[in-house]
């Protein structure tokens, strides 16, 4: 699983029903004339991929999707059907979701402490609001401050929970506007987590999907407010490792709000992972992530938000890792001329392979933007 967790009994009954659904629909697609197939409508289906990827995702983060609006403009009935499935396994992951079973059949700590009407220390749990990579997040209330907040709980065995809340505690002290705010971190009766601010909103991701790649002016400040969030995370001496559009929020004021700060690690701490489409090349490879790894995947987020494509396409960790070895990179200037030229030669800069041809830090590269834009 995407969020590190173990498998739950109904988690294996679930796969085994996609799996009959997914050969289904290869049978299916396998089957149709070949004539059939034309220019517009590999366009159209290319564009339905990258629909059905960012669906998939939200229902994989748990992040909430309107289905009628999504199910309104379809013609294809095979369309319909992929979507009646997702909101199915949606469902699915609603009603399992507080209460997978752990090793053993039995809940794990995180999940036992997240349910609802539950309580994790002074905190009174409401409801879960996403899954990350080390635990899941929840919606909770602060009787003692009297506000909501978001609660992280780390509920996957075998990591390093006292090493992730010396993170957190390091992270409570990173104060910018574009990076959410961490309160504080704790260990109750051996469940350990942070809680931070409650973000109201949607995730640029959510906002690139409504509206289509941004325009100049939306684009420089995006890409330079997040440049500032990221040299707030680097001062800290942390590094994000997972900067993608899923983890970017804009509140309901419009505020832009780095998130998933449960991922970052010291730099000179042990590689982890990240979001493939998002990796620097040099961790296909092994490297250590950095600084400069933050701003490759930054690039990325950028040209995402410029063209609704990635700058390498893939499917798989291996087709991209395999474009990354043989250098098919596509440009931004190549499917955006119309950016200016200082931006564009900015996103070239920070999407080099090679990290010491980025910039160092994230303060050039906000400032390349800021010059570049006029």
């Amino acid at each position: 699983k995407r969020s590190g967790e173990p498998y739950a009994r109904e988690d294996k009954n679930l796969l085994q029903a996609l799996a009959g659904s997914l050969g289904e629909l290869a049978h299916t697609s396998a089957a149709a004339p070949r004539g059939e197939v034309t220019d517009v409508g590999a366009s159209q289906a290319s564009s339905w991929d990258r629909r059905l990827w960012h669906l998939a995702d939200a229902v994989a983060g748990g992040s909430r999707v309107d289905w009628a609006k999504e199910s309104t403009d379809l013609d294809a009935e095979g369309h319909r059907q992929v979507l009646f499935e997702l909101q199915a396994l949606e469902r699915l992951a609603q009603v399992h979701g507080g209460h997978s079973d752990g090793p053993g059949g039995e809940a794990n700590d995180g999940e036992r402490a997240g349910r609802a009407a539950d309580r994790w220390g002074h905190f009174e749990i409401r409801e879960r609001i996403g899954t990350g990579r080390f635990g899941s997040v929840y919606r909770a209330w602060d009787p003692r401050l009297e506000r909501e907040v978001a609660i992280k709980l780390l509920n996957v065995p075998g990591i390093d929970r006292a090493a992730c809340l010396r993170e957190a505690r390091h992270l409570a002290r990173v104060r910018h506007p574009n990076v959410v705010h961490v309160y504080g971190a704790d260990d109750v009766d051996g469940v350990a987590g942070f809680w931070m601010e409650m973000i109201d909103g949607r995730t640029i991701g959510d906002v690139l999907q409504d509206r289509g790649p941004l325009a100049t002016d939306e684009l420089c400040v995006v890409a330079e407010a997040l440049c500032q969030a990221l040299a707030a995370v680097h001062r800290a001496g942390l590094v994000h490792q997972d900067v993608k559009a899923q983890n970017v929020m804009q509140d309901n004021d419009g505020r832009l709000v780095l998130m998933d700060l449960g991922a970052a690690t010291g730099e000179t701490g042990r590689p982890r992972w990240g979001t493939p489409s998002y990796m620097a090349p040099e961790l296909f490879a092994g490297g250590v992530a950095s600084a400069q790894s933050d701003l490759y995947s930054l690039g990325v987020l950028t040209f995402v938000l410029a063209t609704a494509e990635f700058p390498v396409e893939g499917r798989t960790y291996e087709e991209i890792a395999g474009k990354h070895a043989r250098r098919e990179v596509r440009r931004l200037g190549d499917l955006r001329p119309d950016l200016p030229r200082g931006f564009l030669e900015a996103i070239d800069r920070v999407l080099d392979a090679d990290p010491a041809a980025r910039f160092a830090t994230a303060g050039p590269l906000a400032a390349a933007i800021r010059a570049g834009a006029r």
